[in-house]
């Protein structure tokens, strides 16, 4: 993949570190969530992280942030697992089995 497809999938990956790797506990650090993303080929700054959290708060997703020292961590809040389709599918089939809903 070139250098300017990583920087269109930059808010993904960012996003997927913080799901797969962080916590309330731990949460991830400006410099780690950078050098994990320039690891993988996608130039980051202080700067530019802080913006673009900011750009994935503002499209609805739940990032918040904790200091760390003389650093901000981040992290995603930890919510109930998603129901796989499967499970969406047998929920529903119950839903409209029920006679009384």
């Amino acid at each position: 993949m070139t250098k300017d497809n990583w920087q269109k999938v930059k808010l993904l990956k960012m996003m997927d570190l913080l799901r797969a790797e962080s916590s309330s506990q731990y949460p991830l650090t400006t410099e780690r969530i950078c050098k994990t993303l320039i690891g993988q080929g996608i130039n980051c700054d202080r700067k530019t992280l802080t913006k673009d959290i900011q750009t994935l708060r503002n499209y609805g997703y739940e990032i918040e942030a904790k200091q760390i020292g003389h650093e901000k961590g981040y992290f995603v809040p930890e919510r109930k697992r998603e129901f796989s389709l499967v499970e969406q599918k047998i929920i529903i089939d119950a839903l409209q089995a029920a006679n009384f809903i």
